[in-house]
């Protein structure tokens, strides 16, 4: 699986890309196959004086299959990290949930890949605080 991790109007520091690595290197766990992942941060300034951060992950898996999770925050790029992580979760749910139908097979989960794959945990169980705020 390779990640990529870009920044536009944010600059992308070891400790920021070793957090999005750790939290995307989990997907290939729930999902197999996955051929590569882009993660696209950005920060723009609102007019009320506000910095709007967001987080958007792409996923491509080896079948053809494109998921995409965009989440958006005022202030902390970790929790917009966060937000987008578990919506990838929901989108793999539905995507191992698709039915085969004949001429479709390509873009659904094979039985061979569900059965490799592991359950997707409940999110907001596993979430802890370290000292510098990111979570683990």
């Amino acid at each position: 699986m390779d990640v990529t991790i870009q920044g536009r109007n944010i600059k992308i520091t070891e400790t920021l890309e070793d957090y999005a690595k750790k939290k995307i290197g989990k997907l290939d766990r729930y999902l197999p196959n996955i051929q590569d992942v882009r993660v696209d941060l950005s920060s723009e300034h609102t007019r009320r004086g506000n910095v709007l951060v967001s987080a958007q992950i792409t996923v491509r898996h080896q079948r053809g299959a494109i998921l995409r999770a965009e989440e958006k925050n005022a202030g902390d790029i970790s929790i917009a990290i966060d937000g987008a992580v578990d919506k990838i979760y929901r989108q793999i749910q539905r995507f191992k949930g698709k039915r085969i139908r004949k001429g479709r097979e390509r873009f659904t989960a094979t039985l061979e890949e569900l059965n490799m794959a592991e359950e997707i945990p409940d999110v907001e169980a596993y979430v802890e605080y370290t000292d510098d705020g990111y979570e683990e």
